[in-house]
């Protein structure tokens, strides 16, 4: 966050729980925007529905084998500018 990274790209994410990406990147940066990546429609699904209300997060179902598909589906959708430092985190 000190570096001025403000947006964030997590695969593998599973579904949110206490002090998952997007609460500790919007905590000390309000305006940080995360993609949550998984392959699990079950994951997915609830993770859409948890962080529905975030307007500076998004999830997308693709799978981590296939990091050029990810990358078009966060350019097709402008999920994240990909011109400006991403921080990538597969935990």
């Amino acid at each position: 966050m000190d570096a001025g990274i403000r947006q964030f790209l997590d695969i593998g994410a599973g579904i949110p729980t206490m002090g998952h990406t997007h609460e500790v990147a919007q905590a000390r940066a309000p305006d940080s925007r995360v993609v949550f990546v998984d392959i699990d429609p079950v994951a997915v699904a609830h993770c859409r529905l948890i962080l529905g209300w975030n307007d500076r997060t998004a999830v997308i179902e693709e799978d981590a084998r296939r990091p050029e598909q990810i990358l078009e589906t966060i350019r097709e959708g402008g999920l994240l500018d990909l011109r400006q430092p991403v921080a990538v985190l597969m935990v």
